[in-house]
């Protein structure tokens, strides 16, 4: 079953299109994942205790953003509250703020930064360039308001130090890159980053390059009907084509990422198409692009894409759109947990994506902002 996106139309300067996957996704969909072949016997991954998941700021301060309790996920942390209606002090937490998970004290440190982050301007600033392995123990010794750049946070003071003047290389950065992945137990896998260039990533932005075509050849079509234009071109921060010609411009993959289960592997694509071509003899020319997220899983000789596949048609800026970054995973009977950060325009958010044998699905009751 697919999720249904309505388009939604913006002013003439900032227009996002949401589309309906049900119709024109289906004839990519059935030609590359016709069936799904069952496993007679799916190896099952051992269960996992109760714990929680932390991200660790580059000051050392640790933000608690989810609980796992055996069977599911909540967010039992008070990232949604103002920090001045915060009246708890270290150590007399509430018991409820760590859900079903051990002392706050006690955390490893799964995965570390490893250098510091591309200044790419505020919203596009990568808190993860390279994490490593760290595995390493850390303390928590007290309940801090931490303040980085635009993020402000309810957090947990720790042992594992400031390295903000290494992991950052802009004067303000907005969210600010983060220090790494902790929990109180259950040890995470990471979450593999692709090359855009990359033979598999080029094949699977090319098996979607069909969905792709007929989600844009609606959204134009739509965003047409809504402005009264019936040439098949629009004008929007440079020139929208009819669909015949927007299809000879190629595709681009511009994330690509994968995390490898026991039964299947479930990978993760951002792939846009540029609008327009100007620039070269208009210096002000700031084309917008159309852009599709979605998530493949590859299994027993089939492959699909999850009901959490998405198109949009952004501006330059970007300002419409939010970036995803897998980050880790954790495998539980025969599924997958993948921990995700959104990244928007100032805007930072993390959320849980479930993976299981034939569907992708977001757990939305898990979304923790850190933005405030």
């Amino acid at each position: 079953m697919l999720h249904a996106h309505s388009a939604i139309g913006m002013s003439p300067h900032r227009i996002v299109g949401r589309v309906a996957l049900n119709n024109a996704y289906r004839a990519w969909y059935l030609l590359s994942a016709t069936i799904l072949l069952s496993v007679t016997s799916p190896v099952v991954a051992e269960p996992i205790s109760a714990f929680t998941v932390a991200i660790v700021e580059a000051n050392g301060n640790l933000v608690p953003v989810a609980t796992f309790g055996g069977s599911g996920w909540s967010s039992p942390w008070p990232l949604n509250r103002r920090l001045d209606e915060i009246t708890s002090e270290w150590p007399n937490l509430p018991e409820e703020w760590l859900g079903a998970s051990e002392s706050p004290r006690n955390w490893t440190l799964w995965f570390e930064n490893s250098g510091p982050s591309a200044s790419g301007g505020p919203s596009r600033v990568e808190w993860i360039p390279g994490l490593s392995p760290a595995d390493r123990r850390i303390v928590a010794d007290g309940l801090v308001k931490s303040e980085m750049g635009c993020s402000k946070n309810l957090a947990l003071s720790t042992d594992a130090g400031d390295l903000r003047s290494s992991l950052i290389s802009c004067d303000y950065c907005c969210p600010e890159p983060k220090r790494g992945v902790a929990t109180t137990g259950a040890a995470p896998k990471l979450v593999e980053r692709l090359e855009p260039g990359a033979d598999s990533s080029r094949r699977m932005a090319s098996r979607a390059g069909r969905a792709f075509d007929l989600l844009e050849s609606q959204a134009i079509k739509r965003e047409a009907e809504r402005q009264g234009v019936v040439d098949g071109q629009l004008r929007f921060t440079g020139q929208w084509l009819d669909s015949r010609r927007r299809q000879a411009i190629p595709l681009r993959v511009q994330r690509a990422y994968r995390a490898r289960g026991v039964n299947f592997t479930v990978s993760y694509l951002e792939i846009s198409r540029p609008y327009g071509h100007s620039r070269k003899t208009d210096p002000t020319f700031c084309p917008g692009y159309s852009l599709l997220k979605t998530w493949v899983r590859t299994g027993e000789g089939a492959e699909f894409t999850s009901i959490n596949a998405e198109f949009l048609i952004v501006d330059c800026d970007g300002k419409t759109a939010t970036s995803d970054t897998p980050v880790v995973y954790w495998e539980h009977g025969t599924g997958l947990d993948l921990l995700v950060r959104r990244l928007g325009w100032e805007s930072e958010f993390y959320a849980v994506v479930t993976a299981s044998d034939n569907a992708v699905t977001e757990r939305t009751e898990v979304f923790f902002r850190t933005m405030e």
